[in-house]
């Protein structure tokens, strides 16, 4: 079934339980067909550029501490610490061993309010597994994808890690590792497709303010 949202009539809506041969999360209501063709777009990018692929799954909150919570662009600014952290990284690695692999940095992201006084950022990283082959820890790793990805949302924010809090939530299963060798039809692919039709549901956006509800990149 395709149908429009009255709100924004720029969506394709789906209710069917499969995608483009894929399962996707239909469960609380329709999907944006225009989010699913972004999200297969970024996932087919990053497997055309890289043998192995990490799709790595976390939510991004805002602490009461937060100066610029209702700042519609702190995932801008998140996303720009984060590909600034990459960039020394490499650096780094270039110094100490004159070598490092490529690590374009590929995103998928919505918006959400439902119930709660501020809204929540839904983001998954697609990234080149050779660079980054894990989230690593949470804690006592400067350089690890996890702290990171930490250090830039409290940037984002004007915060110190330390009072960051909650503010980034690591979901259970969070990673999910591609090969492009078993392409589409492998079970890693289907899975991370399946979590990240989640990204492509209405229920908790919001349409008609300046805020966006869906993103990701395009190169």
């Amino acid at each position: 079934m395709n149908r429009r949202p009255p709100d924004n009539t720029n969506l394709r809506l789906t209710y069917e339980s499969f995608y483009n041969g894929l399962r996707v999360y239909n469960y609380k209501g329709p999907l944006a067909i225009n989010y699913l063709e972004s999200i297969e777009q970024v996932l087919a990018k990053a497997m055309d550029d890289y043998a192995r692929v990490l799709v790595v799954r976390f939510d991004l909150r805002f602490p009461i501490t937060a100066e610029y919570a209702f700042e519609s662009d702190s995932i801008t600014r998140f996303f720009e610490a984060l590909k600034y952290q990459f960039l020394t990284d490499r650096k780094r690695r270039l110094i100490s061993s004159n070598r490092a692999h490529r690590c374009t940095l590929r995103y998928i992201w919505c918006l959400e309010q439902e119930g709660s006084e501020k809204p929540h950022y839904h983001v998954a990283l697609v990234l080149n597994e050779s660079y980054f082959g894990t989230l690593g820890k949470y804690r006592g790793s400067e350089t690890s994808l996890a702290c990171f990805i930490k250090k830039a949302w409290a940037s984002a924010l004007n915060l110190n890690v330390f009072e960051l809090a909650g503010g980034v939530y690591f979901v259970d299963n969070a990673s999910y590792h591609l090969l492009r060798n078993e392409g589409r039809a492998s079970m890693s692919y289907q899975d991370a497709f399946y979590r990240l039709s989640y990204f492509a549901k209405l229920k908790s956006k919001h349409y008609g303010d300046s805020r966006k509800s869906f993103n990701c990149s395009r190169n």
